[in-house]
């Protein structure tokens, strides 16, 4: 093996053909006769003293050789990537691609309130934001930041709590009339939505001056995004627990009644997940400080209003 023939020209035409599914492909994308593409392949493979890429057949498929050195050749174009992306923050002009991941709701509102200024900031950046996705996605899909409500993060990621959002336990109007509520006890009796990330979390946590109480409520619906959850809680399919700044005024307009209001449910957190050593990039770093500027001045109106 010599080491010293390999490029990372040659990295990228097998990191690119293995995630298109084809050495054509990949030498389309990167503007190559096919020819070249072969003979550089080959290079790549006299270098490293294995083949590979399978080459019988029509389907591509990587070597079971190939499958190991693939993670290792694209931590290699990674550090690459990140090295070229700290010299532009050296001249305060950061470029390339920011890839975020965030849920629906709650999440992607947070994001879409400040992501405008942080592009115009940042005008040679380009970013790609894609909603409903979850943390593992982070790793699977090569995103920078994954922005979630709820849960813990994996061992594998970095999680920097952004904010706690406070919730409300709510009904409609009519709802509560018909069975109404007076004690922790009683949301037993009820259907309940809900629009939090883990589909099977069905404890309800309630706190009052020190005093705590677990509820196991009866969750008929679950949905990913709050709108459709206040929705259903209005149509009287069930009570919920929303996000108090969200039913604010429905509330003020008598749509919603706020159930145990001196019980207060756990608040939601809210935390941007990324890779280990990944939170030192200054496209990561800068969007993380801009994110957390943004919420800061939100907050800071909210309480002068």
């Amino acid at each position: 093996m010599n080491q010293s023939d390999i490029t990372f020209a040659d990295l990228r035409l097998l990191a690119s053909a293995a995630e298109l599914g084809s050495l054509i492909a990949a030498a389309r994308a990167m503007k190559l006769p096919k020819a070249s593409a072969t003979r550089q392949l080959q290079r790549l493979e006299k270098a490293v003293g294995v083949q590979l890429i399978h080459r019988s057949g029509r389907r591509f498929a990587l070597t079971e050789e190939g499958r190991v050195f693939l993670p290792h050749a694209l931590l290699c174009l990674s550090a690459l990537n990140e090295g070229v992306a700290e010299l532009g923050d050296q001249k305060n002009n950061l470029n390339g691609s920011l890839r975020i991941i965030a849920q629906c709701g709650v999440a992607s509102d947070l994001i879409g309130s400040s992501l405008s200024s942080f592009m115009l900031r940042h005008p040679e950046l380009r970013v790609s934001l894609t909603l409903g996705g979850q943390d593992a996605e982070l790793l699977n899909n090569d995103a920078d930041i994954a922005v979630q409500t709820g849960g813990g993060a994996p061992d594998s990621l970095i999680a920097c709590k952004l904010m706690e959002i406070g919730l409300t336990i709510c009904a409609s109007s009519t709802n509560f009339k018909a069975r109404p509520v007076s004690r922790p006890e009683d949301l037993l009796q009820h259907r309940f939505v809900s629009f939090r990330s883990e589909a099977n979390v069905r404890d309800l946590v309630l706190e009052r001056k020190g005093e705590r109480r677990i509820v196991s409520v009866n969750t008929f619906l679950h949905t990913n995004e709050p709108a459709v959850a206040l929705q259903a809680v209005l149509d009287g399919v069930g009570f919920a627990v929303l996000p108090t700044a969200m039913i604010k005024e429905t509330i003020a307009r008598k749509r919603l009644i706020a159930l145990l209001p001196e019980w207060k449910p756990a608040p939601l957190n809210v935390n941007a997940l990324y890779a280990p050593g990944r939170g030192k990039l200054p496209k990561i770093r800068a969007y993380l400080d801009h994110l957390l500027q943004s919420i800061a001045a939100t907050h800071a109106r909210r309480i002068s209003d």
